[in-house]
């Protein structure tokens, strides 16, 4: 239970690096 919990957290908070890269990316490129 709390290794999948500890999973899941992980992916949320790549996923918002990830957006918060691209966004940065996109504004530098843009």
């Amino acid at each position: 239970m709390y290794k999948k919990r500890d999973l899941m957290a992980k992916i949320i908070a790549a996923v918002i690096l990830l957006g918060m890269l691209g966004s940065v990316f996109a504004a530098i490129l843009v």
